[in-house]
């Protein structure tokens, strides 16, 4: 149940708060009597001292309804008038809740007193006008009684329909609050949404610059190298053909070596014993010495072609030489049992004729090893 709803309950009937002196209690009850209606209605409760219970205190009692009292009526009477306690604390307890809006005081005139210049006596009295009910006006106090029900049933009504108003603008104020409330709520949460999105704009933003560059980036590299940027083949391709083109130098560069040591070697074994060796060794020991220098070549050109190129391009080479070494070693061997094996011929130019003979077909294997792996190296 809301708030507002569970007031309404609570202020459902009207408190009533009679104020009187006690010799006019006998008046108190047959005004209790005519009110009773009002009561059986649900309009209002009606509470005077008459109701304090045995044992209870009767001044915090009568304080704490006089302070609740939605309606307060003064039963004024001479003995009223000249009640200290009712007319100093009870009535001007009254008139100040009165004056603050909190209750509505209402003086019911009992029987004929000067009240017109007292603190009540701007307010609008009963009977309606003004003439007491202990008077010869009315024929039956009952008529008197029932005219002053009636202009407290027309208070209570207008109470309710006043506390009806109050809770009406209360609630449209709740809801004016309330719609106010989810108003700034959407309009937080459409501002809190264009700021994501004005950040995602930003972000989206930035990676599309930073995008543009790199393809500008690689364009521009593009056109510098008039390639295809999106190409990886070849760069290296290119970078292939240089390391071919390179091994080739090489191998070309070794075949020359190897020509010019062949020929050095062929002339050295007709020159060689007669000029050098031959005064220090004999035929045969000086042909094993060429064997070793031409081994000891053939290590130093593997050494060069494994150190040179990379992968393939300097394997086949490397055996190539290695191959021409073992071929040569084995000539040069034969060569030096040669004069053994062949001891019944004394030709010393034959025998090293035979030997130039297997140097020569040594460097023709070499050459043919050496541009077919030139060969194989282009087409690859």
């Amino acid at each position: 149940m809301e708030i507002g709803s569970l007031e309404s309950a609570k202020r459902k009937n009207i408190e009533v708060f009679c104020c009187y002196a006690r010799k006019d209690q006998q008046l108190l009850l047959e005004l209790k009597t005519h009110l009773t209606p009002l009561v059986r209605e649900g309009l209002i409760t009606l509470w005077a001292d008459v109701n304090i219970d045995a044992g209870m205190e009767w001044e915090k009692e009568i304080h704490r309804h006089l302070s609740t009292a939605h309606i307060i009526l003064l039963l004024i009477s001479p003995d009223f008038m000249a009640s200290d306690y009712c007319y100093s604390v009870e009535m001007q307890r009254a008139m100040e809740r009165h004056e603050r809006g909190e209750a509505c005081v209402i003086p019911i005139i009992l029987r004929p007193v000067s009240w017109q210049r007292t603190p009540f006596g701007k307010l609008q009295v009963l009977p309606a006008d003004a003439s007491p009910i202990i008077s010869g006006k009315w024929h039956y106090q009952d008529e008197a009684f029932y005219t002053v029900v009636e202009g407290i049933r027309d208070a209570v009504e207008a109470r309710k329909a006043e506390e009806e108003r109050q809770r009406k603008a209360e609630e449209q104020a709740h809801k004016v609050a309330e719609q106010e409330r989810l108003r700034k709520a959407k309009e937080e949460e459409e501002r809190t949404l264009a700021m994501e999105k004005e950040m995602l704009h930003g972000i989206r933003t930035a990676h599309l610059r930073k995008t543009g560059e790199q393809l500008y980036k690689i364009e521009e590299y593009a056109s510098s190298t008039k390639a295809d940027p999106t190409s990886s083949k070849l760069p290296v391709r290119q970078s292939t053909q240089k390391n071919s083109l390179a091994v080739s130098v090489k191998i070309k560069a070794l075949n020359l070596f190897t020509s010019v040591i062949t020929v050095l070697l062929i002339l050295f074994d007709f020159i060689g014993p007669g000029i050098a060796l031959g005064f220090v060794l004999p035929p045969g020991q000086a042909t094993t010495a060429y064997s070793v220098i031409l081994l000891v070549l053939g290590l130093l050109a593997f050494v060069i072609i494994i150190s040179a190129g990379s992968g393939k391009d300097r394997i086949f080479p490397a055996v190539a030489v290695l191959v021409f070494g073992l071929i040569s070693v084995l000539g040069f061997v034969g060569w030096s049992i040669a004069p053994y094996i062949f001891s019944f011929i004394h030709n010393w130019f034959f025998l090293h004729t035979l030997g130039a003979i297997s140097v020569i077909l040594a460097a023709v294997l070499l050459n043919f090893f050496l541009f077919l792996i030139l060969a194989l190296t282009s087409k690859n």
